[in-house]
């Protein structure tokens, strides 16, 4: 594991830089990765930002969002550092994993416990609420400007990956971190309408088709909702339209874990862990071969839906059981 002295070093010795941030970009990962960007474009670096996924609706309001490449790219220039941010194994770089077999610098900056990604430079540090706190705390080391259009993006990551501070990774700092933020001009207001009251009538009515599907155990402690690709194409949605269901059955009274079943194609299906409370649902999905943090984390199944479901509630009431909660 490096320091902030070591990877910092690397962004003042080196001129071309290329950021990656996980499949299916979040606030914290485009936040992330477009600060720094604009950042090292203003230490005179070259820079160019991927994302395999598209940028979800309510995130292109971001600063520099424009100069995010989606999709898969092919890059016929040389770059000297290959920097990944807020992914925590390499599947989650989607096909830019291939990066890190070049022959070039590596850096891996995350806040997820258990990342499994080598890179020949490392920072994770899972005490911080998101990767975007980890940012703010390089450009402090690298003593520059921080603009209003950073600011917006390091808010963003903060605000999204905390749940509006309502999440247990909150801590004193991130509130200290999100007040020196403020000070540089932003406009939490207008950038929470962005984030969170700009929704979709596609985004909504796959929603009400999600809202149909939830279910509970016996116990009332588990309860699940399940989007599958017929419930997308009815509501002309996309993938990224589901960010955030999962949150509905976890805000019900008494639920402890909130599961969201979501198909990605045939046979295969993403799923998605919340809790509430002392659950540790990142051992729920260890479990099944994924990942993430304590109260939200999420792995990928193959098998029949009604196999996939009935195997991982089955692992959930036993973690509730074995927590006695």
């Amino acid at each position: 594991m490096n320091n902030l002295d070591s990877i910092t070093s690397v962004i003042r010795s080196w001129h071309s830089f290329l950021l990656c941030g996980h499949i299916m970009p979040d606030g914290d990962s485009l936040g992330s990765m477009l600060a720094l960007g604009k950042v090292l474009e203003q230490m005179g670096k070259q820079v160019t930002m991927v994302s395999f996924d598209p940028v979800p609706d309510n995130l292109t309001f971001l600063p520099g969002i424009n100069c995010l490449n989606t999709g898969e790219r092919e890059f016929n220039q040389d770059f000297d550092v290959f920097m990944m941010l807020d992914c925590s194994s390499p599947d989650r770089l989607g096909p830019y994993y291939k990066m890190l077999q070049r022959e070039l610098i590596t850096v891996n900056i995350d806040h997820h416990p258990g990342n499994t990604i080598e890179a020949e430079y490392t920072y994770v540090d899972s005490q911080a609420a998101a990767t975007g706190e980890i940012v703010y705390d390089m450009l402090l080391y690298l003593g520059v400007n921080i603009t209003t259009d950073v600011a917006a993006c390091l808010y963003t990551a903060i605000i999204t990956d905390t749940g509006s501070f309502r999440y247990e990774n909150t801590t004193p700092t991130t509130h200290r971190r999100v007040a020196d933020l403020m000070q540089c001009g932003i406009e939490p207001a207008k950038l929470n309408e962005f984030i969170y009251d700009q929704k979709s009538l596609p985004a909504i009515l796959l929603l009400r088709a999600a809202l149909q599907t939830m279910q509970f155990t016996k116990c009332k402690r588990v309860a699940w909702i399940s989007v599958f690709r017929k419930d997308l194409m009815e509501a002309g949605a996309c993938d990224e339209h589901a960010e955030g269901i999962i949150n509905y059955p976890r805000s019900i009274k008494g639920v402890k874990i909130a599961i969201l079943f979501r198909e990605l194609e045939p046979g295969v299906f993403k799923v998605g862990f919340r809790s509430k409370g002392e659950v540790d649902v990142n051992r729920l999905a260890s479990g099944f071969g994924g990942g993430g943090h304590v109260r939200a984390s999420g792995s990928t199944l193959r098998g029949t839906y009604e196999d996939i479901c009935n195997e991982v509630l089955s692992e959930a009431i036993n973690l509730l059981q074995a927590d006695g909660s």
